[in-house]
């Protein structure tokens, strides 16, 4: 009988041994993951292999990427990634209909004295990690209770201009420095049309606080926080607080204690703010993953090379705006919250009626049904700052004219005679053009006011400050009259204050000799070249043909100096020749040419002309780069930065 219960012992002992080999955890505990759409369904831990079969939830069609790199790491230590099951790394991974996609990642046999580890896919912004990955079945972690926020019965008020700031500010919970997060947005300003962006770093313990430019006392703004997307309402002169709660979001997807959203339609949103300070209940209701999905859920477009008719987009733009209300009506969020979301669809339905190429073809016109749709949806209404889309709305309607069939034979009438000078190279008197402008401008108004019935209101309050803005891109400061012509006081207060730091900074740019502009040789275009290239012989150079009235031209040449480029290639000894024609009025272009460092010539109309011709060039703005030898080494239309660059170096060769 003793040898009996020894032999079972030590078989037992054996058993156990062999069973220790392969340790399986299912669903283990991690403290926190940048995404909640990758889990770990189970851990198989060996001698030989750790394994972390995982599921991905996303859109059925969508696709991922896991790193051919990706590695666990543990007490200083990294274990690398040796092999897969069910998916190939650096490559394309679709989800399939169920909305999943599972698969197996296999690395070095872990220590078996290690209790948790991490997984990395990488370092940089938008890797998958995954953060303190136990090695046992227990629930380590401790959820943050949040408190519900009340909803206001006060209406939404009346948002109104305001050149001002808001202050966003808050703390992502679990962060981890090596998450490389940002909390970044754009202000897109409905005053001014070049708002620039704003961003900061997030501390080590995931607190944060930024100033956010803004152009009304309430209005929506698009932000980064972490690796959450979305829209939040901001209050000026107050600050509006949140918490990105991951280790929240990381364990929304299963599990009986938290909210689990496997339906394929809401996976894309998962994580979601909790948010303090005015217009919480709005701020809370709006980014809920719910909420969020509603938001983004865009029309459908035809499938490609299909288009429909214009009876039938319109019919199709309707109907789809009244399925989104239904849907709206059904969020369970406050009422307050659901109007910004009924606003933010409203934009959105003004800009698809406006931009309707995708649906009706290219060069098909609306006719005047869009802008009548303005009227319909009430877009002259201050509310729409709420959606963060107002500035859209107001170029949308800015240029709506241009999508009636109408409207543009008239304007290509007018403009006959002088497109026709400018064919063969003709001499066009500025007062030609001025005379051209003021017709169009008399129409466009008329356009304007015939289909809205009014002058007034926010939205063309908005299309002056437009106007004004780009007045100002070209570096030339308001005149007295054009500042009288802003109705709003706050945008006239606003650009009265631009303008005349802009005189400043156009009287220290005279003092400065970083720029030259020479007088233009008198020959034709190609000996014009030429002779201008004589004074760089043995040097590469780097030609930009461009307008003052040409905005990717502007946009460019800022690009080219603000990503380093210029200075770069300056110290190299490039040369830097910029080309621009009659087209540009001279005093806007002398004011421009002050800050761009470089030499600066004017062509005759038949200069511009014959070059184009020769290069083959069909607009503006178009590039030569020239090397050391004066061989022609890159000719093209269009600025492609990586092109200029490898153009560049190679006629420094």
């Amino acid at each position: 009988m003793r040898k009996i219960l020894l032999l079972l012992i030590a078989m037992i002992a054996v058993t156990t041994q062999l069973n220790a080999k392969v340790k399986v955890v299912k669903n283990p505990w991690c403290d926190v993951s940048t995404t909640p759409q990758l889990q770990i369904d189970q851990l198989e831990l060996s001698d030989t292999a750790t394994v972390m079969r995982c599921t991905y939830y996303s859109n059925p069609g969508w696709w991922f990427i896991i790193a051919k790199g990706s590695w666990l790491q543990a007490d200083g230590k990294k274990y690398v990634l040796k092999g897969t099951q069910n998916l190939k790394p650096n490559e394309r991974e679709k989800v399939d209909s169920t909305g999943t996609r599972k698969f197996a990642l296999v690395f070095e046999p872990i220590d078996p004295k290690v209790s948790e580890f991490d997984f990395l896919e990488g370092t940089a912004k938008g890797d998958f990690q995954i953060w303190g990955i136990s090695t046992d079945k227990r629930n380590k972690g401790k959820i943050t209770e949040y408190k519900d926020i009340t909803e206001s019965k006060e209406p939404l008020a009346m948002p109104e201009w305001r050149s001002g700031k808001g202050t966003l500010a808050g703390r992502i919970i679990g962060y981890r420095p090596e998450m490389n997060m940002k909390i970044e947005g754009s202000s897109r300003s409905a005053i001014n049309s070049n708002g620039k962006d704003f961003y900061t770093d997030i501390a080590p313990d995931g607190s944060f606080s930024v100033d956010v430019p803004m152009y009304a006392t309430h209005q929506g703004v698009y932000v980064h926080i972490g690796n959450w997307y979305g829209i939040l309402v901001l209050t000026e002169g107050d600050t509006c607080r949140v918490t990105l709660d991951l280790t929240e979001n990381t364990h929304r997807m299963g599990g009986s204690r938290y909210v689990n959203v496997r339906n394929r339609a809401t996976v894309p949103d998962l994580n979601r703010l909790h948010c303090q300070g005015p217009l919480a209940d709005v701020n809370n209701g709006i980014t809920t993953p719910e909420a969020r999905m509603v938001i983004w859920n865009r029309m459908p477009r035809p499938k490609k090379g299909q288009t429909i008719s214009v009876e039938e987009f319109l019919k199709q733009r309707k109907d789809w705006t009244e399925k989104k209300m239904k849907a709206i009506d059904t969020l369970r969020i406050g009422e307050r919250a659901k109007q910004v979301v009924r606003l933010h669809e409203y934009a959105s339905a003004i800009q698809t009626v406006q931009y309707a190429a995708p649906y009706i073809g290219q060069g098909a016109r609306m006719g005047n049904e869009n802008i009548l749709m303005h009227k319909e949806l009430d877009t002259n209404n201050m509310m729409i700052a709420y959606s963060g889309e107002f500035d859209s709305v107001i170029n949308s309607f800015e240029f709506a004219h241009f999508s009636d069939s109408l409207f543009v034979e008239r304007m290509k009438k007018l403009s006959e005679p002088i497109n026709e000078k400018q064919k063969v190279g003709e001499t066009i008197a500025s007062e030609e053009i001025e005379a051209l402008n003021a017709k169009i401008k008399q129409y466009v108004n008329e356009y304007r006011i015939t289909h809205l019935g009014t002058d007034k209101g926010p939205l063309f309050e908005g299309i002056e400050a437009a106007e004004a803005s780009r007045a100002m891109e070209t570096d030339t400061p308001l005149t007295d009259e054009m500042l009288a012509k802003l109705s709003n006081p706050v945008i006239r207060e606003y650009y009265t204050v631009k303008n005349e730091k802009l005189r400043q900074i156009l009287e220290e740019r005279k003092k400065g000799n970083n720029f030259t502009i020479y007088e233009t040789p008198s020959t034709d275009g190609e000996h014009f070249l030429a002779d201008v290239c004589k004074t760089y012989e043995g040097k590469a150079i780097m030609v930009d043909f461009w307008g003052t009235w040409c905005g990717p031209c502007r946009h460019a040449i800022k690009q080219f100096d603000s990503s380093g480029m210029k200075a770069k290639y300056k110290d190299k000894g490039v040369k830097f020749i910029y080309l621009t024609d009659d087209k540009s009025p001279e005093d806007i272009w002398r004011n421009m040419a002050s800050g761009m460092d470089g030499d600066h010539y004017r062509m005759t109309p038949k200069q511009s002309h014959e070059l184009f011709s020769k290069f083959g060039f069909t607009g503006w703005p178009s590039y030569l780069v020239i090397d050391k030898t004066g061989r022609y080494v890159y000719k093209r239309t269009g600025y492609r930065a990586d092109e200029i660059s490898s153009a560049i170096d190679k006629a420094l060769e």
